[in-house]
């Protein structure tokens, strides 16, 4: 590969389905999806030859990134050209890696929370940090909960955090938040027994403290949504096997007393969310006939909910156990429960309120197109998992997600690299406020007369 051949090739006979075309043809496109059989270093990168105006360019000589030595012959793979990758302006890659510690064991269904979230801590919102706990390994075995994990997402590495204090019981589909130093949990379920009980797990010194509250504490469920916000703790929403709560309980952490408003929407469980200042957002896990594909929005200011009607491409509504986190002004989903076996990144612009669709390609180091799913739109699909936990690290520009369902004996880090997406979508954002500006200005109220 990589040197021009003027002796005309006969056809190359393909076992597999596809648009067959010459051997020079296939190697001078990238696109395609390579099968690989005697070779191991992974898939060819997704190069694009093309012009301004869609038409491929004739080349040669296109360039490669292997040495001679690592360049694959024709009888060592095969190509299936029936389906291409779309040509994207930007794309997270996609990486698996082990982390540089010690793994937990493999989970589901189990709590996190991230320091950054909270943003009324200060300089803290720039913290790696992530804290993981409880949960279960398969339907019927439910982890021990006398330690949680924190994970640092810049240095990829676990730390086990051995508890003191009070005695937790087995459980899975706690909810929490970090405010300070205080992790606060609440709720839980072990098989069909469901929790109320509300308790904090200090970081510093890893002590347990049941919280002994006064006024309309929550009852019950568990698959419920916390926020923090002007010092006090919110839950919304969770299920206790019968009825899906629709209330939202709040805690204030200087009375230490509980109070509760009925909001005038569905209530939801286990479905995404996260919060940033006085909002919290759920996506997910939503009754098509009655809300449809709407987004939850709580104002914890005014402790009144809304829905929101969103634009563009989004998530199907129903799936559970998806997640979504908060980057700048751009919440990222993926992930949940479903019976297809691939998922994609998706985005909603928080200002527009307008879904869209991240691309995403292989690392073609760790993962390769043979690990996903490309479909008929070119677009490359991710294998689908949920009830994972998932953070964004600042200063490595990725979104990681941990743990989850299908569980693994040795968990690995499922990465999203961003940056450079991150980059292109900020600059088109840019580029719709200026003529956002522009036509709204075109009056010329700057111009001044000439006297005549």
């Amino acid at each position: 590969m990589g040197t021009s051949d003027s002796t005309p090739t006969p056809p190359f006979n393909n076992p597999y389905k596809g648009n067959i075309r010459s051997p020079k043809d296939l190697l001078d496109d990238d696109d395609a999806i390579i099968i690989q059989r005697n070779f191991s270093y992974g898939s060819l990168p997704v190069r694009n030859y093309k012009t301004a105006h869609g038409r491929d360019i004739e080349s040669d000589n296109p360039p490669s990134i292997l040495t001679p030595s690592q360049q694959p012959q024709l009888e060592d793979f095969v190509i299936d050209t029936s389906k291409r990758l779309y040509t994207a302006p930007y794309w997270a890659k996609w990486s698996v890696v082990p982390p540089n510690s010690i793994n937990p064991e493999a989970r589901y269904g189990h709590f996190y929370c991230n320091v950054s979230d909270n943003v009324d801590i200060g300089s803290n919102v720039n913290s790696p940090l992530s804290y993981v706990g409880y949960g279960q390994s398969d339907d019927i075995t439910y982890l021990a909960t006398d330690h949680i994990w924190q994970f640092d997402s810049n240095l990829r590495k676990w730390t086990k955090l051995k508890l003191t204090g009070h005695t937790i019981s087995k459980r899975s589909d706690s909810c929490s938040v970090i405010v300070g130093n205080l992790i606060y949990i609440f709720g839980g379920k072990c098989e069909n027994k469901y929790f109320a009980d509300f308790h904090t797990i200090n970081i510093n010194t890893n002590v347990v403290t049941l919280i002994q509250a006064t006024g309309h504490a929550p009852h019950p469920m568990a698959g419920a949504f916390m926020a923090s916000y002007d010092n006090k703790i919110f839950i919304w929403g969770g299920f206790n096997g019968k009825i899906v709560n629709k209330s939202l309980f709040i805690y204030d952490t200087f009375t230490k007393s509980w109070h509760s408003k009925v909001l005038d929407i569905e209530g939801r469980y286990n479905a995404a969310s996260t919060y940033y200042q006085n909002y919290m957002y759920i996506y997910g896990h939503a009754d098509s006939k009655k809300d449809g594909c709407k987004l939850v929005m709580i104002d914890l200011q005014a402790q009144e909910a809304n829905y929101v009607t969103t634009t563009g491409k989004g998530p199907i509504s129903d799936h559970m156990y998806g997640r979504m986190t908060k980057i700048g002004q751009y919440l990222f989903y993926f992930g949940g429960k479903a019976k297809n076996a691939f998922t994609m990144l998706y985005a909603l612009d928080l200002e527009r309120m307008w879904w869209f669709l991240v691309h995403i390609r292989p690392d073609n180091d760790t993962v390769t197109v043979n690990d996903g799913r490309i479909n008929e739109s070119g677009f490359f699909l991710i294998p689908r998992f949920h009830s994972f936990g998932c953070c964004f690290s600042r200063a490595r520009r990725e979104i990681i997600a941990f743990l989850g369902y299908p569980v693994s004996k040795i968990p690995c880090l499922f990465i999203l690299g961003i940056g450079t997406a991150l980059g292109v979508i900020n600059l088109r954002n840019d580029m719709l406020d200026v003529m956002a500006y522009e036509f709204e200005n075109n009056e010329d109220d700057l111009e001044m007369a000439i006297p005549t």
